[in-house]
């Protein structure tokens, strides 16, 4: 429920991604697409990660009616598309232990900061003064 005294809202057949969670940290990125966000949770109870995970977290793509009944998905939605794209870009951004393969259909490329030398000469001599300190 929204609020205390507001009708509740079975999210059961809600669709969107989900992330799973062992106490802190995310351990697995998830989608729900052709099988609805209870059933993906079910499933995860049952599977290797059942004793792996303690709680989970997801984003919904389906509108809540304020009689608390999920509705359709809006045509500008094309969760087919939508939905892989979220699961991809969170699976790469916090790598999660327990997912095997990476974000479908993610052509990334990862580029490397290079380190100002300005910055990596500063950060040398505050180190050597620092040592030089405690002589």
């Amino acid at each position: 429920m929204q609020q205390i005294g507001s009708k509740t809202v079975d999210f059961c057949k809600q669709l969107g991604i989900y992330l799973l969670y062992d106490g802190r940290e995310v351990i697995y990125v998830g989608r729900s697409t052709d099988r609805p966000l209870g059933r993906r949770l079910y499933e995860h109870t049952i599977d290797r990660l059942s004793a792996r995970w303690d709680r989970f977290s997801w984003f919904g793509l389906l509108p809540i009616s304020d009689d608390g009944q999920i509705g359709a998905l809006p045509d500008n939605y094309k969760a087919a598309n939508l939905i892989p794209a979220l699961e991809a870009i969170l699976i790469e951004a916090l790598e999660p232990r327990q997912n095997r393969k990476r974000g479908d259909d993610l052509a990334a490329v990862e580029y490397l900061q290079k380190v100002d030398p300005e910055i990596e000469k500063k950060r040398i001599k505050a180190t050597l003064d620092a040592a030089l300190n405690k002589l």
